[in-house]
Parts: structure tokens; C-alpha cells; sequence
């Protein structure tokens, strides 16, 4: 038998015998370093050269290949594709003459097992000559965008080179999927969509122009427009959605596309048939994340329940995550143990391949379950990524396996040894499929980047309408002297989701408890009227966050309610994902969502896992936080037109404000009269309390101010300016801004109240919207009216959102010269006690203070 050296040599000389080169002028495979390639030691062993010279002038990309062909053919992907073209025309396609052919250089199994892949017939499979050849189309694609983006990486104008090679028969899922089927890929299931497209009549120039344009981030990138290299979501394919680049995170809203368009298809609200079924995919490393295991353990609580959830796991095993080796735990270990039907098929073999998966998306199509497809033994070749330095925990030996394992080469040889098609057709497609994947990367390689303009854009998909005011006039005088039956926050909370679900038929609500009323019995009674409507899901964040971006891909409008503000920790980058999923996909949006978080600030109940008073605000949310129930419903029929257009929000409950009455003793100033059907509040809309009695019969009420003296009459007309500018001066020195939001907004009242009893007027302005600076509060602060302004933000410092606001408000020059934030303390919040809270006394000292400077 062959010594394990002497297979390595055997490797070598094939390779070198493939490229027409004499072996002993063959450099040493030099493999690739984590350094980056621009400007680095790239895997080669040779400098990156720059797409461009000093004086700016813009190289052509194809020049740039022409020049360095001697260096670019040492680069592994080029010289195994070259590889590849010499064994097509050349190697014996019948199994006795490969065996033969492998023997010639020594009797090694090892060596054989990776040339004769096919052990299964095609025909028998039921895999005719139309089929094979789009399936073996979509692998030479493959191979080739792999290999154009790493020469693309090399000169420095390829940004992605993480690859999908040794996975090209993957494409037999995309071939068995209907069009109609939903769909979410891992990045090297590259030929899954690559059949997908070509059934669905896409040209060949097209789709790998598509391709080339993700792994050199042109601003014309059909998928995110030149923002991230990603499979899916593009405009030709709404089934077809965007994977990121966090482990598994394409799981969960998977699951809830499988969930929800059962849903619907029965609402009449979903685009896709009710019998499709959702396809996601994964690599082995990525079923030890937490997303995967949260995604299985629902689809396996689904088929408990008996829920129709047709979600088919597809996951490739290579035996490696980056550098950790496998040890064989999917395949032997945790295969074992889930409580779904797993179909196996070795990944080697493209009728086994075709045959399970054929199995696995019938079986989930027929039953409405959940079920893993796995395929396994599969070569990772050329290493992770462009910056993978194999070699610190490869074998030479195994590398060198690696990369002459060509599953692709091995289908092709079987479809020629089959009779299915020709040796000649084979050798034209590749030729074709390579040279056109060379122009698409010319091409792409000359077109325009992002620009910072349309990043920005990118965060929110739909525009807001305008507002022909941003400022709501009120005071405490006018909200006591109201009329009619007045609620708790909490009842008319109840009373608009009751209102929203009864108007718009695709609106869903979701939760843990809710349909027992939730906490603090905001739902109470809605699952008796809207039935599959409200909907409990277990406790487990991660997935209730995912499963809402899936109810949303698939027609449907979810309010997902999160019981405590504290346990969106729990589900924090699933929550992120369906933000940052917005902003990168460059495809019309699909519905979006409302998080409704709650258990937020000032309480006494759980400490600070209850009445957490921190928020998460990233690019692309929108967060709102109202103070009574009047502004809550006006609010949320706003909102839910907003998230029906494809924004995602999160408006963010105070605990201690849903069943508040009194504002000061027992005057009831807190529950407030249910808004007529036609009253709706902007997103941007401030509410002023002036701090006198404002004019009950017009809308326009203005701030009171302390009786003016009149000018002395014999004094002159500059005297008389200047004793106006005195008292002017005097007043405002007695004038303050109270800004707040939520439970800081009945806080900053009562230090109103008190500041008043020292002649001190504080107006008050309540800012709903957090997340970023609502124009109403831009036009009170630009009306110059207050000297001073004190922003009460209920959050703890250096985690609070009017940190930002006064940023920007000071670079913009809308802020005066004193101005003064206070907030709750940087700290936890201890059982049974309210001590770190945003206090009345805590505002009022924060007044008093800039009123003496």
C-alpha cells in the first residue's frame, strides 16, 4: 500500500502534470495568511497589487489579469479551475478506467475515495439529462465566481472571499424547490441559487454579472446595492430572502416564514401558496450556535404541538469550522438526538444528494413538519476565506486533499459515463460559463461604490409623511377640565390593539402570556375575539424576534411583545437582525414590525430584571415611549400604518405609568378620555404642557408669563427698548425647559409645580420619539423662547438616549447656553425600592442650578 508521503507526491505530480509546467519549476503551494490581502502577503506568497497607480488613474481589470497571468496561476483556486478544465477533457469517465487511473500512481483507498465519488446512478435517482445539466451549470458558476472573486481580492477589488467550493452539488436542492418555495442560503450554497435562477430563465451574462457585482460590492448589486456580498433577496426571486453574515441568524425567521404563511394564506394577506415550504441552510459549524439550536428546538415544539411548521434544515458537513475540526459531532452526535426526520446523503454524490433532498422537502411539503437534510463528507477547499492561514491547523497532507477533491469533477464524469450528455458539452459549458464569469467581473470591477447618501438612506425603506404641525399645546389645567369616561393608560392600550387587529386583517399579535392578557393584562379578552390572531410562543427571545421577521417576510404585520425590557437582552442579535436586515437588503421591504417592550423604568417589582431602565438604539429603529394613554392610541395608529409600510419600531411601555390615576393628591389627572376615531399623532410630534391655564377653545395655546411692566412714559424710545430687553432678560432668567419623555414626563410636571411655588415658570415638552431628535422639540428650541433647558431622561446615564439628542441639537445650534441633563443614576435597580430612578427632586435641583448661572 502507498505510504501517506508518497500520496502527497502523487497529489503534486497531478497538479503539476494539469498545468502543462515541469514539476520541479512547480513553487510550493504557499497557503493563505489572516492578513488582509490589500496591501499584505496574500496566499500566494505575492504583494496584492492595487487596482490603480499613484496618480489615481483607474486601472481595467481585465489589463490587470493579462499582466500578472504567471502570478495569478499559483493562486490555488486558479490553478485547480485550470485543473479542472485539463481533467474534463481528459480524465476516463467510466469507473473501472478511474480506479485504473488511480492505481496508475499507487494502490491508495484514500486516493480513490476522493476521485470516484458517484456511487449512486443518476437515472435511478430519476435525474434526467435536463436536469443534470442545469445542476452541473450551476456548479461550473460556482467554481468560477469562487475563483474571479479570490483573483478579484488579490488585486484588491474584491471584498468577499469566503467560498463555496467542494459544495456545487448543493444545486440539486435548488433544482427539487419550487419557485414558490421560500428560501434562505448560507454563503457557500452558492449553487443552490445559481439552479434556482437558471430555472427560473435568467441568462447565464445575468446572474454571474449579479454575482460579481456582490463580491466587488458595486453600488449595483441587485441583493444589498453594494453594501455586503449576500445570497438572496433580490427583486427577481420574492421568495428568496437575505442571509447576514452572523452564525445561523437566517434560522428563526425561517421557521416563522414556515409558521406564518399557513396564517396567511388563511388571512388572505400572504403572496406565497399555502402548501410552500421554507428552506434554510447552514453550514456543520453553525448548528452549535444559539440561533440554530433556539430554531430546532421550536420546529421540534411545533410538531409537538401539532403547529404546521414546513421548514427543511438544510446543512452541509465538511468536518470543519474555520479551524476547529468537527470531530464528526454532527453526523454521529448531534444528528442523534433531534426529534425530527433527518434525511443523510453523502455530499460527494449528486444523486444521493438529489434523492434526499427530493425526500426531506416532500416529507415537510406532505406532513407540515420540520426536517433536516444533511449532507455530509464534503471537501472545503482552498480554506474558509482568502485571509484563512490552513496551514497552523492543516496537515500538508490534508490540505492537499482537500484541494484535489473536486465532487464537481466527479458528476460530471458520471453524467458522461451515464450517457446523459456529451464530454463535448461539458467542455463548451465550462468554457462558456468561465469566460462569461471573467467579463461579468470586468465589468463589475469598473462600476461605482456606495455612496455615504444612500447609506443613509438605506436605514428606513419608507418615508414618513409630513406633519402640518409638530407641536400639540396642552397644560394640566386643560387635561383636568376634560369631559367624558376617562381610562387608565393600560385600558386604552387594550382598547386601540383591540382597534388595530379589528382594521387591518394582517396584524398579528405575539408573545409569551398573551393570550392569557399578558403582563400587566394588556391583552386581556383579544384572543377571545381575533382567536389565532394572539398568540403564545414559549420563552425564548431569540426565536419570538426571529419568528416575527418571518411572520412579516410572508405578508403578515406582527406585534411582538417583549414581557420585560430587561429580556430583549435575551433575544439582542436576533432583535438586531431584523433591523440591520432592513438596511441590507436591496429589495423592496417587506412588512414590517412593532416590538412592544415592557417592564421599563420606575417600579418596585423584580429589581432591575423587571424595571430596567436601559435601551437599545440602533440605526434603523424606531423608538417611542408614551406618557399616557390618550398619546398611546393616537401613537399607535400612526405606528401601525408606519410598520404595515416597512419600518421596524419598538414602542417601549412604563411600568409604572399603566395603571397611574393622580398626578398630584387625587385629582385624577392621569387617566385620560379615549382620542376620537380621526385623531392620530405623528411620530415627530411634541407635546408642550404650558405652565399656566392654557385657552380651552383654540389648539394654539402659548406660555403665560409673569405680568410685564410698562416702560416709564417720559422715558425715551431707547430707554424704553432698553427697559424691555431688561425685563425680557428677567423673565427668561425665571423661565425654564422641562424635556422628558415617558414616566419622566408626570415627574417633570410635579417639579414643575414645585418650581412654580418659587416663581420659577417650567414648561414641559414630552418627546414620544427617542431615537432620534423629533422635529417638534428642533422648532420649540428654535423659537429662542427658553434660555435654559434641562433634558429629564429616565435612562441611566451613559446609556441614555437624550445623550445623542443634545449632541446633535449643540452641532446643529439649536441649544442655548445653559442647559443641564440629569437622569437615573449608573447603576442597578435594587428589589422593592425606587431610589435610582429619575426623581421630582432630582429635575427641580437641576433647575434651580442653571437658573443661577
Amino acid at each position: 500500500m502507498m505510504r501517506r508521503g508518497a500520496r502527497v507526491a502523487v497529489v503534486r505530480r497531478t497538479l503539476a502534470s494539469s498545468s502543462g509546467r515541469d514539476p520541479a519549476a512547480q513553487p510550493a503551494v504557499v497557503y493563505p495568511s489572516r492578513d488582509e490581502w490589500w496591501g499584505r502577503q496574500a496566499g500566494s506568497g505575492h504583494t496584492t497589487v492595487r487596482a490603480g497607480d499613484e496618480s489615481g488613474e483607474e486601472v481595467v481589470f481585465s489589463q490587470l489579469r493579462a499582466e500578472n497571468q504567471d502570478v495569478l496561476s499559483k493562486i490555488p483556486e486558479v490553478r485547480q479551475l485550470n485543473r479542472f478544465h485539463h481533467d474534463l477533457r481528459t480524465l476516463p469517465h467510466s469507473k473501472d478506467d478511474l480506479f485504473a487511473h488511480a492505481r496508475s500512481f499507487g494502490s491508495n483507498p484514500e486516493l480513490e475515495d476522493v476521485i470516484l465519488f458517484h456511487r449512486t446512478s443518476m437515472r435511478e435517482a430519476g435525474i434526467d439529462r435536463d436536469a443534470v445539466l442545469r445542476m452541473l451549470k450551476a456548479g461550473m458558476m460556482t467554481f468560477c465566481s469562487h475563483t474571479e472573486a479570490r483573483v478579484a481580492s488579490f488585486f484588491g477589488r474584491g471584498f468577499y472571499t469566503i467560498g463555496p467550493c467542494g459544495e456545487e452539488l448543493m444545486a440539486a436542492v435548488g433544482e427539487l424547490l419550487r419557485p414558490t418555495d421560500f428560501i434562505c442560503l448560507h454563503y457557500r450554497h452558492l449553487a443552490t441559487q445559481f439552479v434556482r435562477q437558471i430555472r427560473m430563465g435568467r441568462s447565464l451574462s445575468d446572474s454571474l454579472l449579479a454575482r460579481a457585482r456582490a463580491h466587488t460590492v458595486s453600488a449595483y448589486d441587485e441583493v444589498t446595492g453594494g453594501v455586503h456580498c449576500a445570497l438572496g433577496g433580490d427583486a427577481h426571486d420574492p421568495y428568496s430572502f437575505i442571509a447576514t453574515s452572523t452564525l445561523a441568524s437566517q434560522c428563526p425567521p425561517a421557521v416563522g416564514r414556515a409558521l406564518g404563511n399557513g396564517l396567511a394564506s388563511r388571512l388572505a394577506a400572504g403572496f406565497a401558496p399555502a402548501s410552500a415550504v421554507s428552506y434554510v441552510s447552514v453550514g456543520d459549524g453553525s448548528i452549535n450556535n444559539a440561533h440554530f439550536l433556539t430554531a430546532i428546538n421550536f420546529a421540534e415544539y411545533a410538531k409537538f404541538r401539532g403547529y404546521k411548521c414546513p421548514v427543511v434544515f438544510g446543512v452541509t458537513d465538511n468536518n470543519l469550522s474555520i479551524s476547529l475540526k468537527g470531530y464528526k459531532w454532527f453526523s454521529e452526535g448531534f444528528l442523534s438526538h433531534v426529534n425530527i426526520a433527518r434525511f443523510v446523503a453523502d455530499g460527494r454524490d449528486m444523486a444521493q444528494v438529489y434523492t434526499a433532498a427530493n425526500n426531506a422537502i416532500t416529507h415537510a411539503r406532505r406532513n407540515k413538519e420540520a426536517v433536516i437534510l444533511a449532507v455530509t463528507d464534503m471537501p472545503r477547499r482552498f480554506g474558509h476565506a482568502a485571509t484563512d492561514r490552513q496551514d497552523a491547523y492543516l496537515t500538508q497532507e490534508e490540505m492537499d486533499l482537500h484541494e484535489y477533491s473536486n465532487p464537481l469533477l466527479g458528476a460530471c464524469l458520471q453524467a458522461i459515463d451515464e450517457g446523459l450528455v456529451s464530454r463535448e458539452e461539458l467542455v463548451a459549458m465550462l468554457d462558456e460559463v468561465h469566460g462569461e464569469t471573467i467579463r461579468a467581473f470586468d465589468t463589475a470591477t469598473q462600476e461605482p461604490k456606495v455612496s455615504l447618501e444612500s447609506t443613509l438612506q438605506r436605514l428606513h425603506r419608507s418615508a414618513l409623511p409630513p406633519c402640518e404641525t409638530y407641536v400639540q399645546e396642552t397644560s394640566m389645567d386643560r387635561v383636568r377640565a376634560t369631559k367624558g369616561r376617562k381610562l387608565v393608560m393600560r385600558k386604552a392600550m387594550t382598547r386601540v390593539l383591540d382597534e388595530i387587529l379589528n382594521t387591518y386583517d394582517d396584524v398579528v399579535y405575539m408573545g409569551e402570556d398573551v393570550e392569557h392578557g399578558g403582563y400587566y393584562l394588556v391583552t386581556d379578552g383579544l384572543v377571545d375575539k381575533y382567536n389565532v390572531r394572539v398568540r403564545d410562543f414559549p420563552p425564548d427571545e431569540t426565536m419570538l424576534a426571529g419568528a416575527g421577521q418571518g411572520f412579516s417576510q410572508v405578508g403578515l404585520t406582527p406585534i411582538v411583545e417583549i414581557p420585560y425590557a430587561k429580556y430583549l437582552d435575551c433575544g439582542m442579535d436576533m432583535f438586531l437582525e431584523t433591523i440591520f436586515t432592513t438596511w441590507l437588503s436591496n429589495a423592496s421591504p417587506s412588512k414590517g414590525m412593532i416590538y412592544r417592550l415592557q417592564g421599563f423604568d420606575k417600579g418596585v417589582f423584580g429589581g432591575n430584571h423587571h424595571t430596567t431602565n436601559v435601551l437599545t438604539l440602533p440605526p434603523g429603529l424606531d423608538v417611542v415611549c408614551y406618557s399616557c394613554g390618550e398619546d398611546y392610541a393616537r401613537g399607535w395608529r400612526f405606528l401601525i400604518k408606519r410598520a404595515r409600510e416597512g419600518r421596524v419600531i419598538m414602542s417601549v411601555d412604563s411600568t409604572n405609568l399603566l395603571n397611574k390615576r393622580h398626578l398630584l393628591q387625587d385629582d385624577d389627572a392621569w387617566r385620560r378620555t379615549y382620542p376620537g376615531p380621526d385623531e392620530e399623532m405623528h411620530m415627530h410630534t411634541v407635546i408642550r404642557y404650558s405652565p399656566t391655564a392654557a385657552n380651552a377653545t383654540t389648539a394654539d395655546a402659548t406660555t403665560t408669563s409673569t405680568t410685564q411692566q410698562s416702560p416709564e412714559v417720559d422715558a425715551t424710545p431707547q430707554q424704553q427698548q432698553q427697559q424691555q430687553q431688561q425685563q425680557q432678560q428677567q423673565q427668561q432668567q425665571q423661565r425654564v425647559l422641562l424635556v422628558t419623555y415617558g414616566n419622566g414626563v408626570p415627574t417633570c410636571l410635579e417639579a414643575a409645580e414645585e418650581l412654580r411655588a418659587d416663581g420659577v415658570e417650567a414648561t414641559v415638552v414630552d418627546t414620544p420619539l427617542i431615537s432620534e431628535v423629533p422635529h417638534g422639540l428642533r422648532d420649540i428650541l428654535a423659537s429662542k423662547e427658553f434660555d435654559r433647558v434641562v433634558f429629564a431622561d429616565v435612562c441611566k446615564q451613559g446609556q441614555n438616549p437624550y445623550a445623542g439628542f443634545i449632541c446633535q441639537l449643540q452641532s446643529e445650534g439649536y441649544l442655548p447656553q445653559h442647559w443641564y441633563c440629569v437622569t437615573a443614576c449608573p447603576t442597578y435597580n435594587p428589589l422593592g425600592s425606587t431610589i435610582t430612578f429619575l426623581s421630582k427632586e432630582g429635575v427641580v435641583a437641576a433647575a434651580q442650578r442653571l437658573l443661577t448661572e
